[in-house]
């Protein structure tokens, strides 16, 4: 169960369009500055430090403090982690709550109103 939440988190991190944003700057440098990272997002440094603080709570991001700057890098080993973790758990069949997921395409995708309804 405690395996369900970590990977509840980590998605819930990767969920956010300004997050994944932050990955993808951090991947492309080993570290940058906060500083750097609010230019090249476009955002202010509250924001930032705001989203960062969720990523580096799951392990994703690294922080390291110098003088008044903070670097932050990307922990790729924790990616690696976290997918290992759904694949095996995935794989082993351990899922508990069957009815969370359904292949029902009625449920998974809406289906669009019949003709001729609201006229």
């Amino acid at each position: 169960m405690r395996e369900w939440r970590e990977l509840r988190v980590y998605f819930k991190a990767l969920a956010d369009v300004r997050r994944m944003r932050m990955v993808a700057e951090l991947s492309h440098s080993p570290e940058i500055s906060v500083k750097e990272l609010c230019l090249r997002l476009r955002a202010s440094q509250p924001l930032v430090s705001w989203h960062l603080r969720v990523l580096v709570r799951c392990g994703l991001v690294r922080t390291r403090k110098q003088g008044r700057q903070v670097f932050c890098s990307l922990n790729r080993a924790a990616f690696v982690t976290y997918q290992q973790r759904l694949e095996q758990l995935l794989v082993e069949g351990q899922i508990e709550d069957s009815s969370a997921v359904r292949d029902e395409p009625s449920i998974l995708i809406p289906q669009p109103p019949p003709l001729g309804a609201g006229m």
